[in-house]
């Protein structure tokens, strides 16, 4: 069964998936429920980012209670780094609920 926390927690992640964090009660149910919230993107497929030399093409951003509406946005030169990255921030936020 979901908690209050799980149901606003999952909404806020689509919020953050459909790009719609700019607003008060965004960030307003993020700081009251201390929910972090990730965006994922690519720049480019991987050919054009070849093409281009783009060498950080694969991107997030991280909404946070701290940084709740344009959160903080963090490229990484592989998706294998970037995945590292969502890993340990999933298990620092994990130790916080602990």
């Amino acid at each position: 069964m979901m908690t209050d926390r799980d149901v606003v927690q999952a909404l806020l992640q689509e919020m953050t998936d459909r790009c719609s964090t700019c607003g008060y009660a965004f960030a307003t149910a993020m700081k009251h429920f201390s929910i972090t919230t990730i965006y994922t993107y690519d720049k480019f497929d991987p050919e054009e980012a070849a093409l281009f030399d783009e060498p950080l093409n694969y991107g997030l951003i991280v909404h946070s209670p701290e940084y709740p509406e344009h959160g903080q946005r963090h490229e990484f030169t592989t998706e294998e780094e970037r995945e590292r990255f969502i890993d340990e921030l999933q298990l620092l936020k994990g130790a916080e609920h602990a």
